[in-house]
């Protein structure tokens, strides 16, 4: 990376100002190349953005002055063009390669000439390329070191870098780790901060996170508190903060307790109206800003409204845009992941190509001393004449040899390429080959009457055969751009470069071998019913995914039978911790559970007498270092002569092309094989069907 910068100083340092360039501009050019020159730049780039609009004249003055600020060894100037580099790469061209690297110049060169001010400065943007990899735990380090730094300083730049600094330790803790205690002390004090040194706008972001804070830890009054103080700011709708206030405001209307309520002034009566405008309100604004993460919590939070109003019809629309939304946001994350595995691989090689450069150095020191040499022992040279020739004639037959068997490893290594390409296009094409048959497996499916739970069923799983699909694009599309590198090193003659490159090729294609081997596995499991899930653990919150299961299988009977209402209740415990599973398999199971026991009460709703309601039922508990879920209704119930026999791969009692009977069989193999857990029938229930899923608190290897 290095090389890009030294090569190009030299050569911009010859070149006029483009012809775009302004008045002011072709002034400092013209300026004596010194540090006025750098400085007087750089005040001209912090005030005049549209120079970052022309990629060319901006690399091209940006780089002279890098190598005048190296050359007068002005290491403040330098730190801070590495700063303006990383802007224009991280902000205007997406590069984030690029990016990081420039930051990183700026951060260690700050930091070994004792520039504090700037290594804080540095820090910061750092830790905001590790968010948007996800690296939250190196985020937080560079953040923390940045504090520590700041603790030394005394000038007035330290009190307004602090509070931005705590602020964002702040909402790391907040919104990435979702530790609300941790984040509660820093965003106190971010407030406080910012009330020293009057800054408004970072006043109200410290009174919005912190009334997020006191709501997560169900301390309503002191919530609302905060909330009222951040909207008694003038202009606070244009703030992205706006929205996720409202949430918060409306959240505390709906969870306070109705003594809490009264003590803000608040009767109880008038709960539902001031949660309605505070949603109302918070999408409003929500869909005004277009801030993804904020329309994904203003949906969600206006579809459990309409839910609890009973507009069924309502709810369902809105629960559908915002799983929409929601997959958009786990895509990304998704993406991020992928990313990460890029640049580290990148990162190592520049690492590489720094240690050829400094080899490279070495050899031009060495073989300028032996020059010197020369020249002392010019008296001598004619008798040296014939000694030279000699050595002349050896080191051409010397480089014949070498560029004979470079030649031949090239030829080697292009045969090699090619299999490796023929390797990419057949992985390329089992994959087609798996989706296609995916897609006949699910047209099967449809074709039942079982649309509500199978048609989940097909989707998970062609959810999962787009991840391995996702890594053998990016793998493949990585390993053309690594073959065309190879080919440049092979024409440079470098071959240990290029046997390097190839290695990380031959790793890609193992990669995309792995990955297409995954998803041909997950289709001939389905269709043999024996498949092991692929995904990952995550702390989920279940009340949280059983709600969402409990609404998703009762709209969407609701969508297919207008006619059909039941009672839902829930009872879901107030203490449930995180729990570590696959959120979406567990779902899956959920999903299937309630189908059955909707279908259940649907049924017997036919044949009942008048007075006969509806009702199911979900509960969930915690105890003996496991959690429990419920799922329970007032249906006919299942007979006990057929009880054994309910988790047996494709046994149903429901009519001939109604059922599969895969749904209970597939939950036992998620929950018990995959989770560790148990799912069973409750034998002491009689009146209806009450099945229990249990799952371990600790992670089962």
């Amino acid at each position: 990376m290095f090389l890009l910068l030294v090569i190009p100083e030299f050569a911009a340092a010859q070149q006029k100002p483009d012809a775009k360039a302004d008045t002011a501009l072709i002034k400092i050019l013209d300026m004596p190349a010194d540090t006025n020159k750098v400085n007087a730049y750089l005040g001209y780039v912090k005030t005049n953005g549209k120079i970052f609009k022309n990629e060319t004249l901006f690399m091209r003055n940006t780089l002279q002055m890098v190598g005048i600020a190296k050359k007068k060894g002005f290491n403040k100037g330098l730190i801070a063009l590495y700063d303006e580099l990383f802007h224009f790469y991280f902000f205007s061209k997406n590069d984030f390669n690029k990016a990081f690297d420039y930051i990183n110049y700026a951060y260690n060169l700050a930091k070994s000439t004792g520039h504090n001010r700037e290594t804080t400065h540095a820090l910061s943007h750092l830790a905001q390329c590790y968010l948007f990899i996800g690296d939250n735990a190196k985020a937080l380090a560079a953040y923390s070191e940045a504090a520590a730094i700041l603790k030394t300083e005394k000038s007035s730049y330290k009190f307004r870098s602090e509070a931005g600094l705590t602020g964002a330790i702040g909402r790391l803790y907040a919104n990435n780790f979702k530790q609300y205690n941790k984040a509660l002390p820093f965003d106190l004090k971010t407030t406080q901060l910012a009330i020293n040194i009057k800054d408004t706008a970072l006043i109200a972001t410290g009174y919005a996170q912190a009334a997020n804070d006191y709501y997560h830890l169900k301390q309503y009054p002191t919530a609302y508190l905060y909330c009222r103080k951040f909207l008694a700011f003038e202009g606070v709708e244009r703030s992205t903060s706006y929205p996720n206030v409202n949430n918060t405001l409306g959240l505390i209307y709906r969870d306070a307790s109705d003594a809490e309520l009264t003590g803000m002034g608040v009767a109880p009566a008038a709960r539902l109206q001031k949660v309605s405008e505070a949603f109302a309100e918070a999408l409003k604004y929500a869909k005004i800003g277009a801030y993804l993460p904020n329309l994904v919590e203003s949906l969600e939070n206006t579809s459990s409204l309409y839910t609890r109003k009973g507009d069924y019809q309502k709810a369902y629309e809105t629960y559908k845009e915002y799983i929409l939304l929601r997959d958009s946001l786990e895509n990304a994350g998704a993406k991020k992941n992928i990313l990460r595995k890029q640049l580290n691989s990148e990162f190592t090689r520049q690492a590489d190509s720094l240690k050829f450069q400094q080899q490279l150095t070495n050899t031009q020191l060495r073989a300028k001393q032996v020059q010197s040499y020369y020249f002392v022992g010019g008296l001598i040279v004619l008798a040296a004449l014939s000694v030279f020739i000699w050595r002349n004639y050896d080191n051409q037959r010397k480089s014949n040899i070498l560029l004979s068997e470079a030649n031949r490893h090239i030829a080697e290594a292009n045969v090699q390429l090619n299999q490796q390409r023929a390797e990419i296009t057949t992985q390329r094409d089992r994959l087609t080959e798996t989706v296609a048959t995916l897609t006949s497996t699910q047209q099967q499916l449809i074709q039942t009457e079982k649309m509500a739970s199978l048609g989940e069923l097909t989707a998970g799983i062609a959810h999962e055969i787009q991840n391995p699909l996702n890594f053998v694009n990016n793998f493949s599309e990585v390993s053309i751009e690594m073959i065309a590198e190879a080919n440049e090193e092979f024409e440079k003659g470098d071959l240990e470069e290029a046997k390097a490159i190839i290695n990380d090729v031959q790793q890609n294609i193992e990669k995309i071998h792995f990955h297409g081997k995954r998803a041909d596995s997950i289709v001939k499991n389905m269709l043999e019913h024996s498949r092991a899930s692929a995904g990952k653990r995550e702390l989920t919150d279940v009340n949280k995914l059983a709600d969402e299961y409990l609404r998703l299988a009762y709209h969407g009977l609701r969508a297919k039978d207008k006619t059909f209402n039941a009672e839902l209740e829930t009872n879901l415990a107030d203490d449930m911790p995180l729990v570590p599973l696959i959120s979406q398999d567990v779902g899956r199971v959920l999903l299937n559970l309630f189908n059955n026991a909707f279908y259940a009460v649907q049924q017997k709703q036919r044949t009942a007498p008048d007075g006969y309601k509806p009702k199911v039922s979900l509960s969930t508990k915690q105890e003996d270092g496991q959690i429990m879920i419920s799922v329970n209704d007032n249906g006919h119930g299942i007979p006990p002569a057929i009880r054994d026999k309910i988790m047996q791969p494709f046994f149903t009692t429901k009519p001939t092309g109604q059922g599969t009977g895969l749904g209970l069989s597939l939950s036992y193999d998620i929950i018990v094989k995959s989770h560790g857990g148990k799912i069973f029938l409750n034998p002491e229930v009689t009146d209806g069907t009450e099945m229990i899923v249990t799952l371990p608190l600790k992670k089962v290897s």
